[in-house]
């Protein structure tokens, strides 16, 4: 009990002397523009949108259809990418909007962080 109440008082002293905080460190990264730290973004505009995405060589992060109003992003470096209806979803790769597929057709593309 008596550690206890001395560590709250030599903080409270510290607190009201206003010393800085030592800085923590953070992985989170800061970007004046959050999308551009976005490696990729998809939302589904039609009905429904097959989407499979993986990390090249590596791990499948989404393959399933995404209904309407549906939508994910990454950050990793690269990204393997496949959309069953390329009409049916808004994609941006580092903030820039792809052009839409033609309806109904596949399409298949690799997204770099850039």
């Amino acid at each position: 009990m008596l550690i206890c109440a001395a560590s709250f008082a030599a903080y409270q002293i510290w607190d009201q002397a206003g010393l800085q905080r030592p800085a923590r460190k953070s992985r989170a990264t800061v970007s004046a523009t959050p999308v551009a730290a976005v490696t990729l973004t998809v939302t589904v505009t039609g009905a429904k949108c097959q989407v499979f995405v993986r990390v090249p060589g590596g791990d499948i992060l989404v393959n399933r259809n995404l209904l309407r109003g549906e939508s994910i992003r990454f950050e990793e470096p690269q990204l393997s990418v496949v959309l069953g209806d390329a009409s049916a979803a808004q994609v941006y790769v580092n903030g820039a909007l792809r052009p839409p597929g033609k309806p109904g057709r596949r399409d298949a593309f690799i997204a770099t962080r850039g």
